[in-house]
């Protein structure tokens, strides 16, 4: 019964909602072609995990140029920031020159994910939005103008990625200084160390320890042979010295040059002479070869030396006696030759001897010079490692800083229609809503006026009216006369 009375109250009153439908409707058309449209475009976002772009690049880190995250259930509110952080809109807003009425760069708070009432105050603005079940992002960019709409939201994603991979960039180029200092470092580390090693096996001798063993012990063996060899030599020339003194000896000269002999210093003189040549000469075969000046010239010395000798002992045996048989002669000549032989080899006997315990001490300090030698190659190669992992991880950062590596992508950018579908793009007003909204909120509006009126008018306009007011019955009604 009382649905039936509001539906009376609305009939009754129809001519209120129908004037408030015509006028909200009037208005709402008249402001739909008056206001200008404010457009959207769409650009679209999308985070791949699993990229194998970094892959046609062999050694580079597996995480290199990707967004990452501590905790994956916050990873999709953590792009969002990344989206919508001060730097990437800042950014945009200073590319496309977006300012407000007087002139200044709208504040990146009020560009992001505005309402309606800022999209409608301002003109501008853009709102990041997750694809729902994806990895996607909508980014959609709001202006007056249609050009500047698809702008927003593009310079909006690119704008993400670039910040992303200048995140990325920035922590390679901070790895790129630090390994450029630190390898640095170790190259001089690294030369110290080889020069340490070349000087050390240069004051020691050493080319190869276990070559040089060989060598050492070859020569070792040698000498030992040549030190007999010398042995025997001046065992036979003790021989030969002695039998022809006891020649000498049966001589009647002998007597008088002996003691002339042993009391002439320059004969002396040229057997310390021969003696020391001689020791200078093996001394020197041990490093060069007989085609050496320096050896030619001591051969040279011994030589005269051993000639001024000879002279000289001839000399004095002839300074005594005015005339000498031949067979004496001879014997002063053997005599002379025997001496000789007797120093050279004497000479030989003390450089062989010498140079074998120089070699016996040079193999007993051997264990310890390879102990040194392995120590510091021990060190030059940590070194030598390290250096060289550097060298890579330095040519790995700027391959990094310079590769445009991301697992972030634009899956799609805004593009502008055709003229003939710009309609499309409106984001407000939209006619057809607008018009339906119009006539809902017009019949509300009526319907409420026509309720409120109905509420406030005490007026009896028929016998129903009064039996309903004043519970009375009606007894009779006086129709209406129309005036003639």
């Amino acid at each position: 019964m009382e649905l039936q009375r509001y539906l009376e109250i609305i009939l009754k009153r129809k001519w209120i909602v129908l004037q408030s439908i015509i006028f909200i409707v009037s208005v709402t058309l008249l402001a739909s072609f008056l206001i200008k449209p404010i457009y959207k475009f769409k650009a679209k976002v999308v985070i791949n995990p699993n990229d194998i772009q970094a892959q046609f690049i062999s050694d580079l880190p597996g995480s290199l140029g990707k967004l990452e995250f501590f905790d994956t259930d916050n990873s999709i509110g953590t792009v969002e920031e990344y989206i919508k952080s001060k730097h990437t809109i800042e950014r945009v807003i200073k590319q496309l020159n977006i300012t407000d009425k007087k002139d200044i760069p709208i504040e990146a708070s009020a560009f992001v994910n505005p309402g309606i009432i800022k999209i409608l105050l301002k003109k501008r603005g853009v709102k990041i939005d997750q694809i729902e079940d994806s990895e996607a992002f909508e980014i959609i960019g709001y202006s007056g103008n249609p050009v500047e709409s698809a702008n927003i939201a593009n310079k909006v994603a690119e704008s993400f990625v670039e910040h992303v991979s200048g995140i990325r960039k920035l922590e390679s180029t901070i790895a790129e200084t630090f390994l450029e200092n630190e390898a640095e470092k170790y190259s001089k580390e690294f030369i110290k160390a080889k020069d340490e090693i070349v000087n050390y096996m240069r004051a020691n001798n050493i080319v190869d320890i276990s070559q040089q063993k060989s060598y050492l012990y070859g020569r070792l063996s040698s000498l030992v042979s040549s030190l007999d060899e010398v042995k025997r030599n001046l065992q036979t020339v003790s021989t030969t010295l002695e039998a022809t003194k006891k020649a000498m000896q049966k001589q009647p000269e002998y007597l008088i040059s002996t003691t002339v002999i042993q009391s002439n210093p320059l004969i002396d003189t040229y057997k310390s002479q021969l003696f020391t040549l001689e020791l200078e000469l093996a001394e020197l075969r041990t490093e060069l070869t007989e085609e050496h000046p320096d050896i030619k010239i001591t051969m040279r010395k011994k030589e005269d030396t051993e000639s001024l000798l000879r002279a000289e002992i001839k000399k004095t045996f002839a300074s005594e006696q005015s005339s000498r048989n031949s067979y004496y002669d001879t014997l002063v000549q053997n005599y002379s030759d025997a001496e000789i032989d007797a120093i050279v080899n004497k000479s030989k006997e003390a450089a062989y001897k010498q140079q074998i315990n120089d070699i016996n001490k040079e193999l007993s300090m051997l264990p310890a010079k390879e102990l040194e030698l392995k120590r510091m190659e021990a060190k030059f190669d940590v070194i030598e490692d390290k250096y060289s992992l550097l060298i890579a991880q330095l040519e790995k950062a700027r391959v990094a800083k310079n590769a445009e590596l991301t697992n972030i992508h634009i899956l799609e950018d805004a593009k502008l229609p055709q003229a003939a579908f710009i309609k499309k793009h409106i984001y407000f007003p939209k006619k057809t809503a607008l018009l339906a909204l119009a006539l809902f909120t017009g019949s509300a509006l009526g319907i409420f006026l026509a309720f409120v009126i109905e509420y406030y008018d005490d007026t009896l306009w028929n016998a129903e009216d009064v039996k309903r007011e004043l519970n009375r019955k009606v007894l009779s009604v006086i129709p209406r006369i129309k005036s003639t």
